[in-house]
């Protein structure tokens, strides 16, 4: 389980912030977003977004091949 005040912390920065943010654990669970990442999603994928649901599992405004490359260079401290 996630520590709640990590992801309440993460949540209230997200939701500060005007940039679509989106905050997933290491095996691509959704933890945490904002509702500019909500809307922008929306235009994809009619699916809501659900906290706990495989981030893989939508329908993404970039390919899986350059989520999963993005994904790496944020663990790796690259981005």
């Amino acid at each position: 389980m996630h520590n709640s005040h990590l992801v309440e912390l993460v949540q209230t920065m997200l939701n500060c912030s005007d940039t679509p943010s989106l905050f997933v654990s290491p095996s691509h669970e959704i933890i945490s977003f904002n509702a500019h990442f909500e809307t922008m999603i929306k235009w994809f994928n009619p699916r809501l977004l659900q906290k706990g649901q495989l981030i893989t599992a939508y329908k993404l405004p970039v390919s899986n091949e350059e989520y999963h490359l993005l994904f790496g260079e944020i663990i790796s401290g690259k981005k």
